[in-house]
């Protein structure tokens, strides 16, 4: 009995050395499958590690917005000034009164370092004249002897100018061509005398006719007069 017992005692031992060594065995090799597998994941794709990364990246750069913006925006939302910031509120502390802007140097229609334009001189007007008027001293004469009728023409100028002018009377004698020389704007007068006998019966007129600066003349009614041979 005892010899059998010690015999059972070595099985034992043996046994349970062998278990040790099969379980230090099976410990290895899971160790080693762990180790394959992380090692195959590391080797992974690598275009999904790039999504990966710009996915953080990106989720970095918002994060960095969303952090700036929180500090540039003002506490106010409507954008409107406080008291405190616009310096109108008396009694604040780091309130600055309100100034007036400096006046420029330079006025608002002349332009720095430029010298104004003088004015263009005023165009004179044309020359020009209104129409003679003619008229006479004398209208009505009877009985023997001679008559003199005085007629006189005046003209009216604007300016300086010269006007051509003849007189021109009823029975068709006319003066000769003649000129009058304004030296500014004024009026001047002519002068024409006409003689006639009598005793007769007659009728006439004297007028001025301008040609020049353009056509015109005197009304010969203005200046016309009646001869007769026996007085009434």
């Amino acid at each position: 009995m005892i010899v059998n017992n010690h015999k059972s005692k070595k099985v034992s031992k043996k046994t349970k050395k062998n278990n040790n060594k099969k379980l230090v065995l099976a410990s290895i090799f899971v160790l080693s499958l762990l180790i394959l597998g992380a090692a195959s994941l590391g080797k992974s794709d690598p275009t999904k590690a790039n999504v990966a990364s710009k996915s953080k990246s990106a989720s970095n750069k918002v994060s960095s917005n969303d952090a700036a913006s929180t500090v540039s925006q003002p506490d106010n939302p409507t954008g409107s000034s406080t008291p405190e910031s616009s310096g109108s509120a008396p009694g604040k502390k780091g309130a600055s009164p309100a100034t007036n802007p400096a006046p420029s140097a330079t006025s608002d229609n002349v332009v720095s370092g430029s010298t104004a334009a003088p004015n263009p001189a005023p165009t004179p007007e044309p020359f020009s004249i209104n129409p003679p008027y003619g008229q006479i001293n004398e209208s009505y004469a009877c009985g023997s002897g001679f008559h003199e009728f005085n007629f006189t023409a005046s003209i009216t100028a604007n300016g300086p100018g010269t006007v051509t002018y003849q007189w021109v009377r009823s029975d068709g004698a006319t003066s000769s061509v003649a000129q009058l020389v304004f030296s500014s704007a004024g009026t001047q007068q002519l002068y024409k005398t006409w003689s006639l006998p009598g005793p007769q019966d007659f009728y006439g007129w004297y007028r001025l006719e301008v040609s020049s600066p353009f056509e015109t003349s005197s009304k010969a009614d203005d200046a016309d007069f009646t001869m007769e041979s026996v007085c009434p």
